[in-house]
Order: C-alpha cells, then sequence, then structure tokens
C-alpha cells in the first residue's frame, strides 16, 4: 500500500515539552498530542527520539488516520543544544542544552580570539554562552577525553532524525545558524571561526536546506511510529524560524511576534543584518534571513503580577486592567534580566509613580502596558534593519482582547492575530509540503497564512498621542531603573 499523501507527521522538539501533529495540505493542524521534555541543562538523547516516536505513534492511534495517508515527517526544534555522537552514531555521554551557562568564559574567549565585532558579522550572532561553539569550547575543556572519543556534534533534530532513518546526520541551515559555527552570508559552515574554536568541519553534520527530503523512515521507527516504513523524511528548521514561516512572515515588512513565557519578534530581510544585541538567522525561506529580539519576561511577567496581585490567574488580572488606567504608573518588566536591545542579565524589573491612591487595576494596567511597552523598544530597534508594516503573532496570551489591542495602539502596527498557538508545527509542515513539491517553496506555502490560520486583524488607534506619551515615560522609568542600579545612564 503505497503513501497518499493527505497529511505530513510534524514533531516540535521543545525545551519544556515535545509535541506532534497531523497537518494538511494548507497547514492546518487536524490533530495533535503533547509529552513533557526530557529535562535539564543535561539530557538523553536518545529518551528525547523514543519519546518522539511514542508521541507519533499515540498520534497516529488517536486520529484514526490510516498511517498509509501520512506523507512525510518534518521537525520543529529548540535550537542550539548539541549531542557528541561516537562514530556509530551513538551518545557519547548527555546531550547538553542551549540553557547550560557554564561555557561563559569558553564564549568570551572565542570572542577574544576572533574579534566580538567579527564574530557577528561572520556569525549573525553576539558573542554569548547560548551558542553550540560555546558548548563545543566548555566540552573541550571539561570533559577532554569525552570530547576527544566523539566522531561528531549534531544538534538535537539532527540526531532525531538520524534515528527516524535519515542518510546520516544532516542539519538544516536554519538550525545551524544558531550553532555560532556559520558563516550566514556563505551558508557554509566558517573557517575561521572553527579554527579559533579548534574543531573541524568533518566533526560537523552535513548541511542542507530546510524542507530537503532527506531519507526515509526506516523499520525501527516505522514499528515505534506506527508510520509506514519508507515515509519521507524531510529537514525542519528552528523553532523560532519555523514559527515565523507558519505565521507567513516570509518577506520584509512584516515580522512575527510568539508570545509565552518569553516573546521573539521575528523579522525577514533580504540579506544578513548586523544590530547590536539582535540575532540574525538564516530563515526557512530560500534568500531570507531573520532578525530575531527576545523579552525575556513577556507571559512571565504577567504570571508574577497575577500571582502578588493575589489573583487565581492571568486572565483575572486582565479583567481588573481592562476596567481600569494604570494613572501614572510605569511597570518596567525586566524580572528575569533584559533581553533585546541591552542583553543585561542585572537588569531588574520596577514599578515607578506609585501613589497611595492606587489600587489593584492600576497596577494590574501597568502590567499589562509594561510587557507591550518593551515589546515596541524591541521592535524599534529592529526596524534599524528596515521598516516594519504588520505583525503576525501567535501564542495563547495573543487571543486576550487587551492585550492585542494594547500590542497595536501601542506598536502602532497592524497586528494579524492567529488562531493556532502552536505555529512551529505549522512551518514544520509547510516545509514538509514543500519537501514533497506540493509547493514550489517554503515561502510559497507561507505566503497564504492568514487563510489557513484565521488571522483576525486588528489597526493602531489613528491618534499616536497617547500612546507615545506612555512610551515616553516607559523609557524613561527604563533609563532610570538603570541609573539606581549602576549609577550611570549607559
Amino acid at each position: 500500500m503505497g503513501i497518499v499523501n493527505r497529511y505530513v507527521c510534524c514533531l516540535d522538539l521543545g525545551t519544556t515539552g515535545s509535541k506532534a501533529a497531523l497537518c494538511d495540505v494548507r497547514g492546518r493542524i487536524v490533530h495533535r498530542v503533547s509529552a513533557p521534555a526530557c529535562g535539564g541543562i543535561e539530557f538523553d538523547a536518545e529518551e528525547t527520539a523514543r519519546v518522539a516516536m511514542k508521541l507519533v505513534a499515540e498520534l497516529v492511534a488517536k486520529s484514526g488516520i490510516a498511517p498509509a495517508e501520512v506523507g512525510a515527517v518534518s521537525l520543529s526544534s529548540q535550537r542550539a543544544s548539541v549531542v557528541p555522537v561516537d562514530a556509530a552514531g551513538a551518545p557519547t555521554g548527555a546531550a547538553i542544552s542551549w540553557q547550560d551557562t557554564r561555557c561563559g568564559d569558553q564564549a568570551a574567549t572565542l570572542g577574544h580570539r576572533v574579534g566580538e565585532e567579527r564574530f557577528q558579522r561572520i556569525t549573525g550572532l553576539p558573542v554569548s554562552f547560548l551558542w553550540t561553539v560555546s558548548k563545543l569550547a566548555w566540552l573541550r575543556d571539561a570533559m577532554a577525553e569525552q570530547f576527544e572519543r566523539s566522531a561528531r556534534f549534531v544538534l538535537l533534530p539532527d540526531f532525531v532524525l538520524a534515528r527516524l532513518g535519515a542518510g546520516g546526520f544532516v542539519c538544516d541551515l536554519s538550525n545551524a545558524s544558531l550553532t555560532g559555527l556559520l558563516d550566514i552570508g556563505r551558508r557554509d559552515w566558517s573557517g575561521e571561526v572553527l579554527e579559533a574554536a579548534g574543531l573541524s568541519p568533518a566533526r560537523l553534520p552535513d548541511l542542507v536546506p530546510p524542507g530537503t527530503k532527506v531519507g526515509s523512515l526506516n523499520g525501527t521507527a516505522a514499528r515505534a511510529t506506527g508510520l509506514l516504513e519508507g515515509t519521507p523524511l524531510v529537514s525542519g528548521g528552528g523553532d523560532q524560524q519555523c514559527a515565523a514561516l507558519g505565521l507567513g512572515a516570509v518577506d520584509p515588512g512584516s515580522a512575527g511576534l510568539c508570545l509565552g513565557t518569553a516573546a521573539i519578534v521575528s523579522c525577514p530581510t533580504l540579506a544578513p543584518r548586523v544590530i547590536k544585541n539582535v540575532f540574525c538567522t538564516v530563515h526557512c525561506v530560500p534568500e531570507r534571513y531573520v532578525m530575531e529580539g527576545i523579552h525575556n519576561s513577556f507571559g512571565s511577567a504577567l504570571a508574577w503580577a497575577a500571582k502578588v496581585l493575589g489573583a487565581k490567574d492571568v486572565a483575572e488580572i486582565e479583567a481588573a486592567a481592562t476596567q481600569a488606567s494604570s494613572d501614572g504608573i510605569v511597570f518596567v518588566p525586566h524580572l528575569a534580566g533584559a533581553g533585546s536591545p541591552d542583553f543585561d542579565a542585572s537588569a531588574c524589573g520596577a514599578f515607578t509613580g506609585l501613589k497611595l491612591c492606587h489600587e489593584r487595576g492600576a497596577l494590574a494596567r501597568a502590567a499589562f502596558e509594561g510587557v507591550v511597552l518593551e515589546t515596541r523598544r524591541i521592535i524599534e530597534t529592529m526596524e534599524r534593519g528596515g521598516p516594519i508594516e504588520n505583525i503576525h503573532v501567535c501564542g495563547g496570551a495573543a487571543r486576550g482582547t487587551l492585550l492585542a489591542r494594547l500590542l497595536a495602539d501601542v506598536t502602532g502596527k497592524e497586528l494579524r492575530v492567529s488562531e493556532e498557538p502552536d505555529a512551529s508545527l505549522v512551518g514544520a509542515a509547510l516545509l514538509a509540503w514543500s519537501g514533497l513539491g506540493v509547493y514550489e517553496d517554503p515561502g510559497c506555502a507561507a505566503r497564504g497564512a492568514t487563510d489557513r490560520l484565521g488571522e483576525s486583524v486588528l489597526t493602531p488607534a489613528p491618534d499616536r498621542s497617547a500612546a507615545d506619551a506612555l512610551y515616553a515615560r516607559y523609557l524613561a522609568a527604563v533609563d532610570a531603573a538603570r541609573v539606581a542600579r549602576t549609577g550611570t545612564a549607559e
């Protein structure tokens, strides 16, 4: 019985959990399941692969869809997490998560050797512990024996694809651009950075564009998943690039905004851009790049505010905030340090302008305004690379009436709010269909995102004066918090 290509199966290998979904040819999710991640800054890559296969088996069983209807499998994944493997492809030890901060000294050393500005011009990334290259330098220094017996260093999606049946270890360019080892202009491993890091390209996976057929499901994986042996495997992409693709943010002038514990702003460009403390990565779309900015504590700041205000959840304080004015209170939401454009781990949150007359609703309103005002600060930084006309938004928080309205009014941008929260899975689906030849390329597949994902459109208030005055007060509060902490304005 052959494969009839009614659906594709997509996996999202996240930091806090994994998801699997079946998507139709328009990228719509028709069934999905999830499971917690296999935890921590060190984790078991083999177990992650087993959990992924179990998820697919659960998905197939619960959906009632015949395995022959599934045309391909593709992955979206957490980025920069690395799996050291031996010559036979078996892990030589634990996989190392992108969250591991033990490699800060190694990141600084690499920045000194290459030069921080030179490093960012080559890789598109500021020097940081986040990237795979820093993890490998730490492994070399702290675990020399394991480093030496590791034949290759592959990313998590590369490892899972190999277990599913890909022909060797292959890495898509979007994920590779978060390693700190890719020359993003050339879209190939950087000899200069590799030399500075003491690495050889022979110890890295082979590079392929996102949406490339890289093998087919082997017998072992077919039995574990319930899918047909021989089902095509298609290279996916990094979770944020997949989310931008799934939202339809593929061309300059549009941006993707994924709201969760943190918030990520993704702005497509035609060429690599260098902006301080902003990432530039390879998009899932041919001849496109993505400028990325991170808001460290978007949802987590609102959850904190709900807790300290005695509410059972964020929805409760949103109801209070909707009926109130912040009345001069400004909230700086740097509760987990500042992300873009500062990348200041020592930054702290603050409420300013408090008076005895203020009540719970005013504080709640200030909290919502604060996380949105910080988003505008990130967007304005990223517009140095080109203007943004509209923002495609996903995430559970985006569907709240107040938050969406504030985002439109404060940023001054047209907001297109998706009804589908799992945009990364949608992006992986579009890559799968592109790999099967249904679409000319992933960008062509994504440009119908509004119809596919059921977006609602919000336009900003025509009078910008109130939003601009609020933003001016916010910038003053950010500066005041910095001065209070450091004694200097810069």
